[in-house]
């Protein structure tokens, strides 16, 4: 009898033996698993009590094959599986992850077990950069230092087994949007009836500094703290930098530096009314951008600067070379003039004279006539 597929009713039916499977080569549907191969055998047992089945079959999930020798066990990466999962249930409890993400992190994990990617690293690592990649990709309010405080794992650590991983798995992490974390931020902070404000505030500062590219490549925790901070000030919280930098965990001077730089941009003049009513459609620079731009006109600065003052010395020398010759020109063409022959006549030292004390005599009379006013 010709088997036929049930879905398509190919009858081109390929029977793998090495991999226990049946699939329909029309339409790909898998038509059975485990398949017993045909290289088993019957062997009664002791004490003529039945029989018992000698061959092997291989599972969808296991890499090699297992015996059916009467007694039953498991396979090493499946144990591997059962521990990735167990420990995916612990931190998912812990972090209030929902269910979908642990299905997407048990399959990135599984990912990792058969790319022989677990060699060498903590069990908990690996699972705890799965179920932080699977909560980027959808988007969920996680930290990796949620993370490293739940498993105690340094956090630079988990940091390299992500890049490892999402390399690995060719996994483009999308860019984590600041404004996931303002609501958890902000309910620590605890602003009583005008939260809901105090979000909607940080919220908008939070888009006008992602329109400014003050977001790009920037830590969204940063951005999210100086929004905060911003909005809290403006509805009159009494919240300082230290408190801010307590609940999202970023250092001080990154706190400052992106108050300096919204400070810098056309919004950052506005008061808190003008702010919420209006929205500029400018964009500004990023701030590299602009710092580049600052030190390039900066460095030019200096560089003319430099430039005219050694220019101004070459003039000095110049200046100086050109008055000695016009000196000199001006003494020679007065020793030639009539008014100093007639003074060489008067003193007797046209003729026979000595030469020098003529030419000091002369150089009297000369400097004289300069000094006296016209």
């Amino acid at each position: 009898m010709v088997r036929t597929c049930p879905n398509c009713g190919s009858t081109e039916i390929d029977e793998d033996a090495a991999r226990g499977d049946a699939t329909c080569t029309g339409c790909g549907t898998v038509l059975e698993e485990s398949i017993v191969v045909t290289e088993n055998q019957f062997q009664e047992r002791a004490g003529g009590s039945g029989h018992t089945l000698v061959g092997q079959f291989v599972s969808a999930e296991r890499a090699a094959a297992n015996n059916f020798n009467g007694m039953g066990s498991q396979e090493s990466r499946e144990v591997t599986y059962a521990k990735g999962k167990k420990v995916i249930d612990e931190l998912s409890s812990q972090l209030r992850i929902n269910s979908h993400c642990l299905n997407t992190a048990f399959n990135f994990f599984k990912m990792c077990v058969q790319r022989n990617l677990t060699r060498g690293r903590n069990r908990s690592s690996v699972v705890a950069v799965c179920l932080y990649i699977t909560c980027r990709l959808e988007n969920t309010a996680h930290l990796l230092l949620d993370f490293s405080d739940v498993t105690q794992i340094n956090v630079f650590d988990l940091g390299r087994n992500l890049n490892f991983i999402s390399r690995s798995l060719r996994i483009n992490l999308p860019a984590t949007d600041p404004c996931l974390y303002i609501m958890r931020f902000a309910c620590v902070l605890d602003f009583g009836e005008k939260q809901k404000e105090v979000v909607n505030l940080a919220t908008r500062l939070v888009q006008r500094m992602k329109r400014d590219w003050m977001s790009t490549g920037r830590r969204p925790t940063g951005i999210c703290g100086a929004a905060l901070l911003i909005a809290a000030r403006s509805l009159n919280f009494n919240r300082s930098i230290g408190d801010i930098v307590r609940v999202v965990h970023i250092s001080e001077s990154v706190i400052r530096k992106r108050l300096d730089e919204f400070s810098q941009t056309p919004s950052g003049s506005l008061t808190i009314d003008e702010f919420s009513t209006v929205d500029l459609e400018h964009s500004e620079d990023p701030p590299a951008y602009r710092d580049a731009r600052r030190r390039a006109r900066e460095d030019q600065l200096r560089k003319e600067a430099e430039q005219a003052e050694s220019m101004a010395d070459q003039l000095g020398v110049l200046e100086a070379d050109v008055e000695a010759a016009l000196e000199k020109k001006r003494k020679e063409k007065f020793s030639k003039s009539p008014f100093a022959k007639l003074v060489s006549e008067d003193l007797g030292l046209e003729k026979g004279g000595d030469e020098m004390v003529r030419t000091e005599i002369l150089n009297t009379v000369f400097k004289a006539a300069e000094d006296e006013p016209s």
